[in-house]
């Protein structure tokens, strides 16, 4: 957010602008782009500016031009669904791109006529171009960095799974470390046979929560249990986003992700994932998978568990109903089991 705040305000000073914008749209540039705006003027900046739908025809444009793009507005013309030209006369928009990847959106605007006439192109061009590649900087250090925690992570939830934790405990821990670290807005873990209302993992808001038992989040999570495969919708499939506690909407969803979670042939639980924008939706996808499987670890030695137990009671049930003179004793040379046979002997 710094970041971003520091390179509106160098766009700013560059030329005679009124007001400059950045925002990032992740890799597939739909929903709504993040970013911040700043004036010239001082005063209160509208919070929702910080969000920009570029999925509207205009941005794609704008996000697939190879040079920046001027637009002028007249008396008589409004963008309502753009909120950063509100009272504009015109402004220069410029593709944010690092190593032929486009990732942003830059915006300079000018509420007089007069003022374009000081906004120097080829300076906006460079001076977005630097702000290009100091964003792509931090992104890729702070993918780094999630990297090595969510690896980190693994490392600890698998340690737990070989040391016997609960599955009531370890897939909570499963839910946590997949928000944090493949940085999803909701993950929702549970078993076969369990509820998606009340699935075993959960982490995010309890707006997100809600719709789990609504279309489409409830087709999706049938859908893989009956089937076996992974499911992905787009987030522009979701009903529309309801409002947290606090009066804030909650973020647009790029998509929603779950994937089966499987011991042998037989799918035993579902993976569910809301996704905001990513910078890399192939990294995502391999984070994800890598949680199934530990999730499926989990409930495999759960399932181990359980047999072992069962057997055990099994063998105790056998030897105590027989009506041979039976005698369980183990190396130690202490008694285990006893028929009730022996027991009157």
């Amino acid at each position: 957010d710094q970041l971003l705040e520091l390179g509106a305000r160098v766009l700013l000073a560059t030329g005679a602008a009124d007001r400059a914008g950045l925002w990032l749209t992740g890799e597939r540039h739909v929903g709504l782009g993040q970013g911040r705006v700043v004036e010239d003027a001082p005063g209160p900046i509208p919070e929702q500016w910080k969000r920009l739908d570029v999925s509207t025809p205009f941005l794609q444009a704008v996000l697939e031009s190879p040079e920046p793009l001027r637009t002028e507005f007249g008396p008589e013309e409004t963008m309502q669904c753009l909120g950063p030209l509100v009272g504009i006369h015109g402004a220069i928009w410029i593709p944010l791109r690092a190593r032929n990847c486009t990732f942003g959106l830059a915006m300079v605007a000018y509420d007089h006529a007069r003022a374009a006439v000081g906004l120097d192109l080829e300076t906006l061009r460079v001076r977005a171009d630097e702000i290009a590649l100091a964003v792509a900087h931090y992104r890729d250090t702070r993918r780094s960095e999630l990297a090595a925690e969510g690896l980190r992570s693994q490392v600890r939830l698998s340690r737990a799974i070989l040391c016997g934790v609960s599955v009531d405990s370890i897939l909570p821990q499963i839910a946590r470390a997949v928000r944090h670290h493949v940085q999803a807005e909701f993950v929702a873990l549970g078993k076969a046979g369990g509820s998606p209302m009340l699935p075993e993992g959960w982490d995010g808001p309890d707006e997100w929560r809600a719709l789990l038992p609504q279309e489409p989040l409830l087709h999706i999570w049938h859908t893989v249990l009956e089937q076996g495969r992974e499911v992905e919708i787009g987030g522009e499939a979701l009903p529309a986003r309801p409002g947290s506690a606090s009066d804030h909407a909650l973020p647009a969803l790029d998509r929603v992700i779950a994937f089966p979670i499987e011991i042998g042939n037989r799918t035993c639980g579902v993976l569910m994932a809301g996704l905001l924008p990513s910078e890399d939706s192939n990294d995502d996808m391999v984070a994800l998978e890598s949680y199934a499987l530990l999730a499926a670890s989990a409930l495999d030695r759960e399932a181990a568990r359980g047999m072992r137990a069962e057997w055990v009671n099994s063998w105790q049930r056998i030897v105590e109903e027989s009506s041979e003179c039976l005698v369980v004793v183990d190396e130690q040379g202490r008694v285990r089991e006893i028929s009730r046979a022996a027991r009157l002997i």
